[in-house]
């Protein structure tokens, strides 16, 4: 449910960057496909993510002591589930992009181009 992972990942904001997994680039793929699933109705006919669960991503990729890195699971898991969005707001409509404008300021601009690559490729 959407609360639950917005609490959990504002709950863990502080030790994110400590949870990684130690899988090959296979399996970490495989990881992800299962996390990952709908977020793009125009292909799948399913929900869009709600905004509590973007804002929370989003919150994980902001600054922070420590920057989560390209080979932590919850940065590829945040990268995913935000790209998944853009794709589907710019397939959409205009106030999803607003609104994905707003939750990604403050974000590094590396981290943006990789949401923006990964959309590219939905």
């Amino acid at each position: 449910p959407p609360k639950v992972i917005s609490d959990i990942l504002t709950k863990l904001h502080p030790i994110l960057n400590l949870l990684t997994i130690k899988e090959d680039r296979e399996s970490m793929h495989s990881s992800l496909m299962q996390s990952v699933s709908g977020g793009l109705p125009s292909l799948d006919a399913s929900r869009r993510d709600p905004s509590s669960v973007l804002d929370a991503f989003a919150a994980a990729l902001k600054k922070r002591d420590r920057e989560l890195s390209r080979e932590d699971y919850i940065y590829l898991l945040a990268i995913t589930v935000l790209s998944r969005n853009l794709a589907s707001s710019s397939q959409r409509c205009e106030c999803g992009l607003e609104a994905m404008k707003k939750r990604l300021a403050g974000i590094s601009s590396a981290v943006i181009y990789d949401v923006f690559q990964v959309s590219k490729l939905l």
